[in-house]
């Protein structure tokens, strides 16, 4: 009974040992499958951050300033559309009347650009490391003490 709990067989958790590669082949299969069904590729998440990014917002008007059916909107430029809202408000006060005010909101440019810019090596983080003067001194301390073992 060499997979029953218990036996020596089984690794910390209740898995048999061996057993972890198996899963985790199968789970990396089971993604990659579901990747390509949904056609979810490098060059099209690239394509998809490069859409926001580089969007305008006077995409979604047509030559007299009125907003488009977002239906009606090339692919490229929906994709760059978070939400549109449509509000029923009376602008002029005391007038009796409702206005259609309509409100678009795009994805985050800033947040696509800097994606690709790190993705193409254009920015690269740097982290400082700062010590006290404390701090350094009592490292030197150690650091004599050390000596004088040697």
């Amino acid at each position: 009974m060499p997979f029953q709990k218990g036996h020596p067989s089984y690794a910390r958790g209740g898995r048999p040992k061996g057993r972890k590669a198996d899963t985790t082949l199968a789970r990396e299969a089971g993604r990659a499958k579901a990747l390509k069904l949904e056609e979810i590729t490098a060059e099209r998440t690239m394509r998809e951050l490069a859409h926001v990014g580089f969007s305008r917002i006077g995409a979604v008007f047509d030559a007299h300033g009125n907003l488009q059916p977002v239906k009606t909107l090339p692919d490229h430029v929906q994709a760059t559309v978070a939400s549109v809202k449509t509000l029923k408000t009376n602008v002029v006060s005391g007038d009796g009347q409702q206005e259609t005010t309509r409100e678009v909101k795009l994805w985050d440019k800033m947040s696509a650009l800097n994606t690709l810019a790190k993705h193409f090596g254009l920015v690269v983080e740097k982290v400082e490391h700062g010590l006290s003067d404390e701090l350094l001194a009592k490292l030197d301390a150690i650091k004599g003490r050390n000596r004088g073992k040697a």
